[in-house]
């Protein structure tokens, strides 16, 4: 009679090539079926570690799973910067007090964060629960593909004063100064706040709007800086290419009566000529170290050098989100918004329109 006992199916039992091959499907697969997928045994899961945190999305709920292993004790801005000055002691000799704090050895959890290429940080709590794991263990610090910010995180860095650098730093401005130090992006991803109800009321100081993109890409030099869901609070333009997302087109077209065939529709017509002004206008970086000077503090010898701000003269901005415009005659459109207000460089091939 023939056996009817079953064995058990192993994937080390298929050929490499094959096995290479299922591991290399399973590595496409969700977020969520990648979680699920690397429960299945011990080698899927050194095998799907590098998937599973090449992107990371941080935030209040799941920070003590995204870093559990490390020791951290999640401390407030206040208590972390009192942590980093615990320096000069047996244990911490260095000056970050706070790397005094890391396991003996280091843990299994610090090999699979070091996959992490993107990270998204969609709140001040997962800042703070990244800062503190940037300092207690600084071999985390390094070059990332993608950073992202959510809007509460850059409302909170612009309105608190990150970028005033002045000393003795705190709260936003200690945060924000420890992920400048220790974090390199290459792109830069910015989620704007919803706009206000009216043109006149800004979301951001345009002082501190100015001061903080002046530090994070003075510092960074990111290849790319995206703003997503820009209304009226057009941001300065400071790194080599600039892409902004703008909220959707308006209903309404322009007054064609004043602006011809190239009106545009009534919420980007106007919005973007005049940003295309304030970036390659006269006077525009002049105007841009003003405003970055405005809050400076005359004490502080760290604060931003006008040198070390980039000029929009050598960037490309791309406008997405804007079928108005990238239906118009680009030419004519730049030529009538620079009609009065001539650029003090060349913008051939900087300046583009996507729908």
């Amino acid at each position: 009679m023939p056996s009817t006992a079953h064995h058990t199916f192993r994937l080390c039992d298929l050929p490499p090539e094959l096995q290479a091959a299922v591991l290399d499907h399973v590595g496409a697969l969700s977020q969520a079926d990648l979680h699920t997928a690397a429960r299945t045994c011990r080698g899927w899961n050194e095998r799907l570690t590098p998937s599973l945190y090449a992107s990371l999305e941080i935030h209040k709920a799941n920070r003590r799973a995204v870093f559990a292993g490390l020791g951290l004790d999640f401390l407030s801005a206040p208590e972390l910067e009192s942590r980093v000055g615990e320096a000069g002691s047996e244990h911490a000799p260095s000056s970050n007090g706070a790397s005094a704090y890391a396991a003996p050895e280091p843990p299994r959890k610090l090999a699979a964060l070091a996959h992490a290429k993107r990270i998204s940080l969609r709140d001040a709590t997962a800042a703070l629960a990244l800062a503190e794991a940037l300092l207690t263990y600084p071999a985390l610090s390094g070059a990332l593909d993608e950073l992202a910010l959510s809007s509460s995180l850059f409302r909170s860095l612009v309105s608190t004063g990150m970028a005033a650098f002045g000393r003795p730093r705190s709260g936003a401005a200690f945060l924000g100064e420890t992920l400048v130090a220790r974090l390199r992006p290459k792109v830069l991803r910015i989620e704007y706040p919803p706009p206000r109800a009216t043109l006149s009321a800004s979301i951001f100081d345009p002082v501190m709007l100015a001061r903080v993109l002046a530090v994070l890409v003075s510092e960074w030099r990111p290849e790319r800086v995206d703003f997503i869901g820009v209304g009226t609070d057009m941001p300065p333009v400071l790194g080599q290419l600039t892409r902004v997302f703008c909220l959707p087109c308006s209903a309404k077209k322009r007054n064609e009566r004043v602006w011809g065939d190239n009106a545009g529709c009534s919420a980007h017509g106007g919005l973007v000529r005049w940003h295309l002004r304030r970036l390659f206008g006269p006077g525009a970086h002049e105007d841009l170290i003003e405003a970055i000077d405005e809050g400076a503090d005359p004490t502080d010898e760290g604060d931003i050098h006008p040198d070390a701000v980039p000029c929009a003269a050598g960037a490309r901005i791309e406008y997405w989100n804007v079928p108005c415009l990238a239906a118009l005659d680009r030419e004519v459109f730049l030529s009538d918004t620079f009609k009065s207000w001539p650029p003090e460089c060349d913008i051939e091939g900087r300046i583009a329109f996507f729908p």
